[in-house]
C-alpha cells in the first residue's frame, strides 16, 4: 500500500505544478501563449518566403558556373595548329554527345597507343627520366624511376608526395 500512496503523492504534486503554470499563463507571468495567425497573415509570410528563396536561387544562377571548369585551363596542354583548327571545328559542329562519344574513342585509342608502346619502352629501376605524357601537372618534370613493371613504372618527381604512376612510354630515358 505504501507504493500506491507514494504514487499518488506524485501525481498530485503533477497536478499542483500544472495548475500553478496555469494559473501563471492566466495572470500574464508564464511563456507567452502564441498568438493564432490569420490565414491572411499566414499567406503573406508564405509568399515573402518563397520570393525570398526566389531570390536567393536567382543570385546563385547569376553566379558564372563556368569558374569552375575554367580554373582547369591552366592544366591542359596548348593546343597548336591543325590541332587547334580541329578542335574548333569539332566544337562548333557536333552536339555534346557527339563530342562525348568523340573523347571516348580517343581516349581508348590513346591508351591502346600507350600499352603498345610501354612493351617496347625499356625502363630500369634508377634510370633518370623526363615525363613526356601523362598527368599534365607533372609533363616535363625529371625524375628517377623507383619501381618498373611491364608496361608501368614509378617515377620519383622532386615536391611529388609520391612516387608518379606512368606508362612507360611516357617517359623518355635521360643520357647524363
Amino acid at each position: 500500500m505504501s507504493d500506491v500512496s507514494v504514487n499518488i503523492g506524485k501525481i498530485e504534486e503533477v497536478i499542483a505544478a500544472a495548475k500553478a503554470r496555469k494559473a501563471e499563463r492566466e495572470a500574464g507571468m508564464g511563456d507567452p501563449v502564441k498568438e493564432k495567425i490569420s490565414k491572411e497573415d499566414r499567406s503573406a509570410r508564405k509568399e515573402q518566403m518563397l520570393s525570398e528563396r526566389e531570390a536567393r536561387k536567382a543570385s546563385r544562377a547569376e553566379k558564372p558556373v563556368k569558374l569552375k571548369v575554367k580554373k582547369t585551363a591552366p592544366d591542359l596542354s596548348p593546343l597548336v595548329g591543325p590541332m587547334e583548327a580541329t578542335y574548333s571545328e569539332i566544337t562548333s559542329n557536333f552536339n555534346q554527345s557527339q563530342i562525348t562519344s568523340l573523347v571516348q574513342h580517343l581516349q581508348r585509342h590513346n591508351r591502346l597507343r600507350s600499352v603498345e608502346m610501354s612493351a617496347s619502352s625499356p625502363v630500369k629501376e634508377g634510370m633518370n627520366v623526363k615525363i613526356v605524357n601523362g598527368d599534365p601537372k607533372f609533363i616535363g618534370m625529371t625524375g628517377t624511376v623507383t619501381e618498373s613493371r611491364r608496361i608501368r613504372c614509378f617515377v620519383n618527381v622532386p615536391g611529388a608526395k609520391k612516387p608518379v604512376y606512368c606508362f612507360t612510354s611516357d617517359v623518355e630515358p635521360i643520357n647524363d
